[in-house]
């Protein structure tokens, strides 16, 4: 079930009374928590509002609350807040028992949790079937695929499918510069690694440490699915063809860091502007995101 359609579940139960959070809770078979994370971002849409009666916190509808709310609202709201600092993105994630799974943020999404030695084995059945080589880039493909997937998922939600990730971030006030904390919250928060630096033009660096590859293969082979997932994001992010990339540098060589290089066809330095203003820092309620009756365009 995607998670605008557990709002509307909210949103229903409330055209009938106001409610508490429990007794929302109760009323959908969604655990309370749950109810908690999706009202907080109803209130900010401005589709429902807290209210005290006696020494009870009821919930209702605000004006206007009946109105449709689709997932690309869910969307605007998050990525305000975290390119806000309002939040770190590890708050958004939550655990919903009637599903089972973890809310994975941005990208409307269940996810769950597995232990990093599924990906040891994971990687040594791939060897030993297909050699370490063929591995490599088996676990490549994987990786750059998964990123296309969701980073595609995540800059349709934002915007035209025809406009880059970059481009729909700008169109939402979000920079170059913004957009790298971003990244940082959303992956740090998920356990994938700790970014170091992340440098921006033809070539782009990206330097990281502890990553979740590394801790999986006890630092003796390279990170080759994190450098496809990368490879996947720069070619969403910018819409431009990748000619060369590498991990320069890993754990697995005896660093104490990962780097990884990917190589565009164009500088991207003259197609964005990494110190582009963001819309977002001249308004302290982020209001060029979406509002709670606006499309993305």
């Amino acid at each position: 079930m995607s998670f605008a359609k557990i709002d509307k579940e909210i949103l229903s139960g409330l055209t009938e009374k106001p409610m508490s959070i429990y007794e929302i809770s109760r009323r959908t078979g969604r655990a309370w928590k749950t109810v908690r994370d999706h009202l907080r971002r109803l209130k900010e849409l401005g589709k429902v509002e807290c209210i005290n009666q006696g020494a009870d916190k009821l919930w209702r509808l605000s004006y206007g609350g009946l109105g449709t709310l689709e997932e690309y609202q869910i969307i605007g709201v998050d990525l305000r807040n975290i390119t806000l600092n309002r939040v770190d993105a590890k708050e958004l994630f939550y655990y919903n028992k009637a599903e089972g799974k973890f809310r994975m943020p941005l990208i409307e999404e269940w996810g769950m949790i597995f232990s990093l030695y599924l990906f040891e084995a994971l990687r040594s059945v791939l060897a030993k079937r297909f050699g370490p080589k063929n591995a490599e880039s088996i676990l490549f493909a994987v990786g750059r695929e998964h990123a296309l997937y969701g980073i595609k998922k995540f800059s349709n939600m934002l915007g035209p499918a025809k406009r880059s990730l970059a481009e729909n971030l700008f169109e939402h006030g979000v920079n170059l510069e913004e957009a790298k904390g971003l990244f940082k919250s959303v992956f740090e928060s998920q356990g994938w690694f700790k970014v170091v630096d992340i440098q921006i033009g033809r070539n782009i660096v990206i330097k990281l440490k502890n990553t979740f590859e590394s801790i999986a293969y006890s630092g003796l082979y390279p990170c080759s699915f994190l450098e496809g997932f990368l490879v996947g994001l720069i070619e969403v992010l910018f819409h431009e063809k990748i000619v060369n990339h590498q991990e320069s540098s890993c754990v697995s060589q005896g660093k104490d860091y990962c780097e990884f290089h990917i190589e565009m066809e164009n500088d991207i330095n003259n197609k964005f502007n990494p110190s582009r203003k963001s819309k977002l820092a001249s308004t302290p309620t982020g209001d060029t995101l979406f509002t709670p009756n606006q499309k993305p365009s």
